[in-house]
């Protein structure tokens, strides 16, 4: 029978092996395990701030997601918010022109 110390050694060892093979444990957890380069494919059009145009801001809203005045209304009254939530890139920064022209402060995100 082996001794404990044999067996952790072992256990360890494999363990070892394992993780530094499948890569498990062997950067800083700050480290992106992706390609840092790598753009997203989905992205949140946030509204910051509407800026003194209110009205102009919730008819832009409205243009862009469709709800009603009431619905966009609340949705720019509770700025910051987001306004459109897992669109493309092209769609999003649509969306910021227009938001924008319309005097709101936007991020992409």
């Amino acid at each position: 029978m082996r001794s404990w110390g044999t067996i952790t050694l072992v256990l360890f060892v494999f363990i070892f092996g394992f993780a530094s093979t499948y890569s498990f444990g062997g950067g800083s957890p700050t480290t992106p395990k992706g390609d840092a380069t790598e753009e997203k494919a989905e992205y949140d059009v946030v509204l910051i701030d509407i800026g003194s145009e209110k009205i102009k801001v919730i008819k832009a809203v409205r243009a862009l997601t469709g709800l009603g005045l009431k619905d966009s209304n609340d949705l720019v009254e509770g700025a910051p918010g987001n306004i459109m939530d897992g669109v493309s890139r092209e769609e999003a920064e649509e969306a910021r022109s227009q938001l924008e022209d319309a005097g709101a402060k936007v991020e992409i995100r």
